[in-house]
């Protein structure tokens, strides 16, 4: 991960401290959270079955997209 920063593991260990903590950084990063806080302050349109419809697809989109990163998180 060093090499393809193009930094020291030393240099990444002073930013993060831990693999913990490069882990955290990334679930954060990959995170819906963001995504969803967008939507729900300009994509609403208060067609209650359209909403959900499409929070469930970005949900599962989303989801299949980070899969590999949330199965690394529940080990």
């Amino acid at each position: 991960m060093a090499e393809l920063a193009g930094v020291s593991e030393m240099t990444i260990f002073r930013h993060f401290e831990t693999k913990m903590g490069i882990l955290e950084a990334l679930i954060q990063q990959q995170s819906y959270f963001t995504y969803f806080e967008q939507y729900f302050k300009s994509s609403l349109t208060f067609d209650v079955k359209k909403d959900l419809t499409d929070i469930a697809h970005q949900y599962l989109l989303n989801m299949n997209k980070n899969k590999v990163i949330f199965l690394i998180s529940i080990q």
